[in-house]
């Protein structure tokens, strides 16, 4: 019984340590679940370089809103690669480089005007005006020191939830057995 406890009490632990690390892969992309709603407008980044389209941000019902080949009237021409982006609980800024290989913003809120049916707005801003619009937490997605780390530990830490689980029920079963 002792035993069964403390095997429980580690795939908790295990367990939500898992979660947090995920919930932290979320903002670059690489998070297993995709329930967590962490940034405004409900705006999820994907990263999948197996499939060549690299980082994307999506909106809820999966359009791409930035990422390689997103094209934007106003800014005449093609994203090539999301570079970083920041965050507050209003608004988001995409620091994009394009195919020309010029660098810009762009913002991407919630849709005030009622006479469009998006639900987010999408327009292209100055670097200068971006100290106007508050605190923002940044991610730079192409910095892999930031989240190589948490993907191994994660790794790591499913693979011990699978031993914990085994364990557990090989305990259970021969327990049950001596009964």
């Amino acid at each position: 019984m002792k035993a069964k406890s403390i095997i429980l009490f580690l795939i908790l632990l295990t367990g939500s340590t898992y979660f947090v690390l995920d919930r932290h892969l979320f903002f670059y992309g690489k998070s297993t679940f995709s329930f967590y709603e962490l940034l405004p407008e409900n705006i999820k980044p994907e990263n999948q370089p197996e499939f060549g389209r690299g980082f994307v941000l999506r909106d809820e019902h999966g359009m791409s809103l930035a990422g390689n080949e997103v094209k934007y009237g106003d800014a005449h021409s093609k994203i090539e690669e999301v570079i970083k982006y920041g965050f507050n609980s209003d608004l988001l800024i995409a620091e994009i480089r394009n195919d020309k290989d010029e660098i810009y913003f762009r913002e991407f809120g919630k849709n005030q005007n009622p006479a469009s049916k998006a639900d987010i707005s999408s327009r292209l801003i100055y670097e200068y005006e971006i100290a106007a619009l508050g605190k923002l937490k940044w991610v730079e997605i192409n910095d892999k020191k930031n989240y190589r780390p948490m993907v191994v530990a994660r790794g790591l830490l499913a693979l011990t939830l699978i031993g914990l689980f085994i364990t557990l029920t090989v305990l259970t079963i021969s327990k049950k057995n001596v009964e």
